[in-house]
């Protein structure tokens, strides 16, 4: 499961952002490996990938979840510059295949290769 949540009080009202956003789900939903849910309140939105209910078991399954947290800071007079808005999607694209391989044991830390 991959969350990629982007946290601003003017979420709506910021149009370039919800733009962003969209794509951004949009690119990612090509991945067809993956579910995607849109999660919105009024001060965030949520691309989630996977099921939010994996985490439940009936049967006394173990369930261990390991997060890896990553914060990017972007300026919000910096979404008007195209490349350091090209920036930021391309880190996070890099960031969601990155854990991906990693969900999927295709990558191999450097010490196990």
């Amino acid at each position: 499961m991959l969350v990629i949540k982007f946290i601003n009080k003017r979420i709506k009202e910021n149009t370039i952002l919800a733009k962003t956003i969209t794509k951004l789900a949009d690119l990612l939903k090509k991945d067809e490996t993956l579910e995607l849910s849109l999660i919105r309140d009024s001060g965030s939105v949520e691309i989630v990938s996977g099921n939010l209910s994996s985490n439940t078991s009936d049967n006394n399954d173990i369930v261990v979840e390991l997060t890896i947290k990553k914060s990017i800071l972007l300026k919000e007079e910096d979404l008007a510059d195209k490349q350091k808005l090209d920036k930021l999607v391309k880190e996070i694209v890099h960031f969601y295949e990155q854990s991906a391989d990693i969900e999927e044991l295709k990558y191999l830390p450097i010490n196990y290769r």
